[in-house]
């Protein structure tokens, strides 16, 4: 960390790619680094799942006659 009060931490984490779908975990600046995916209520940790979104398929336009 850069500023503010956990300024000199780390912050460790861990991330998996598989496919289209990207996995964070964090632990709060100073502590452990995760070793699994999870997260509890009050455990310090972040857990972020991100999809890829698919683009959207573009409208057919209907010709008139």
């Amino acid at each position: 960390m850069t500023d503010g009060f956990t300024k000199g931490k780390k912050q460790l984490g861990i991330y998996e790619v598989e496919g289209e779908t990207f996995k964070s975990c964090s632990g709060k600046p100073g502590a452990e680094r995760p070793t699994d995916f999870t997260s509890k209520p009050s455990d310090g940790r972040t857990l972020s799942v991100r999809k890829r979104e698919k683009p959207a398929t573009p409208a057919v336009e209907q010709k008139q006659n």
